[in-house]
């Protein structure tokens, strides 16, 4: 997406039009992706500078790239719980799904520490529909974090970028599966906040 902005001057009273002088023009810098390690997906760009005469600046957005290059990393996690069946015994259901993303190349998944919450086994779908057996490595329930490692080699794994350069007002892309399902929706935003302590 690309937004331009330009103010031109006026004058009040009677007089020659003046002669218009073309407007400078100013090279959008190229979009870099970073990545937060909150189980989602940020995409951020340069401060664009403010380009010199009365243009604002341009900023150029394709988050089609994005989404090409992180999606194959971008899986779906699925929580499954024993239950007692009566004579038949105990039996193993789902109880919940989420979104995650791969990190390395052994297969750890970082998702959220609901998504696995009771979890007796795990399953990770990847990108391709691809189903895998996973096991729990940890969580943390205050900043609702937690990480699996899936069985088998990853599709891709995403690279993360330097948390402390992210800007308030950068735009910012989430790609996963909302409520469980609606697997690999992409929508965007920007950044409302930065610093904000979880409550204790």
């Amino acid at each position: 997406m690309t937004v331009l902005a330009t103010l031109t001057a006026c004058s009040a009273g009677p007089g020659p039009a003046p002669t218009p002088t073309p407007a400078p023009t100013n090279t959008p810098e190229p979009v870099t992706v970073s990545l937060a390690d909150v189980g989602g997906i940020i995409m951020s760009s340069p401060e664009p500078g403010e380009a010199s005469g009365n243009n604002l600046f341009v900023v150029t957005f394709d988050a089609s790239k994005v989404v090409a290059r992180v999606m194959p990393a971008v899986v779906t996690v699925i929580n499954e719980q024993q239950f007692d069946n009566g004579f038949a015994g105990s039996q193993s259901i789902e109880a919940g799904r989420g979104t995650g993303f791969v990190i390395d190349g052994t297969g750890n998944v970082v998702t959220n520490e609901h998504v696995v919450r009771g979890g007796s086994r795990f399953q990770v779908i990847l990108s391709n529909g691809e189903k895998r057996d996973a096991t729990l490595v940890g969580s943390d329930p205050l900043s609702d974090l937690a990480v699996v490692r899936m069985e088998g080699d990853p599709l891709s794994a995403v690279s993360f970028g330097d948390s402390d350069a992210l800007q308030q007002g950068q735009p910012v892309l989430a790609i996963g599966s909302p409520l469980g399902d609606f697997t690999g929706t992409v929508t965007s935003g920007i950044i409302s906040a930065l610093d904000r302590d979880f409550p204790t």
